[in-house]
């Protein structure tokens, strides 16, 4: 009879194999919100330049008038403006053995692309200095925040009466305050 021979394992070593969980963990992305305030008109092909009307002022208005008396006169001031289409874009170098074994990775690459260029694309119409390929981005456009009268500046101290009192700005102006950007 031959004797038994046993042998102690003190380890698992190679006996354990890695187990990989399907999908990518993907990198967090800030949410995007100034674009979808925005909106977006297309363009032909082959367009480099966009020009539109832009109303200036609107002098005189509708009055009370007697039957036969002359009626009040309204003026438009229209003016002739355009701007130059800009470009954002970005590229990413994938190997095509990467993009075939790897699977889901086309799709993150592809999916963080677009979030990037949507970035890029919400910064520069907050942020745009208008100079060399730049927009004109709302803050540097923007006329600079005044109190309207009446309002004191010591009563205007809290973030809340800031917001609230720029959206009256605002809405003296004419314009609909439909929305608040705070970083």
């Amino acid at each position: 009879k031959a004797a038994a021979t046993m042998t102690r394992l003190t380890s698992t070593g190679n006996l354990l194999t890695p187990e990989r969980r399907a999908g990518i963990i993907e990198l967090p992305q800030r949410a995007l919100t100034v674009r979808s305030l925005i909106p977006a008109i297309p363009v032909g092909t082959g367009v480099s330049i966009v020009e539109f009307v832009r109303e200036l002022a609107a002098q005189g208005g509708p009055g009370m008038v007697a039957e036969l008396a002359a009626k009040p006169q309204t003026s438009f001031d229209f003016a002739l403006d355009s701007t130059q289409i800009r470009t954002i874009a970005h590229w990413a170098d994938a190997s095509k053995q990467l993009l075939d074994d790897a699977a889901g990775v086309q799709s993150v690459i592809e999916n963080r692309m677009d979030y990037m260029l949507d970035l890029k694309e919400e910064d520069q119409f907050l942020n745009g200095d208008g100079t060399g390929e730049n927009l004109e981005g709302l803050i540097p456009a923007a006329t600079a925040y005044a109190l309207p009268g009446g309002i004191v500046a010591g009563d205007v101290t809290q973030l809340v009466d800031k917001i609230r009192v720029a959206k009256l700005q605002v809405r003296l102006a004419q314009y609909p305050a439909d929305a608040v950007v705070v970083n």
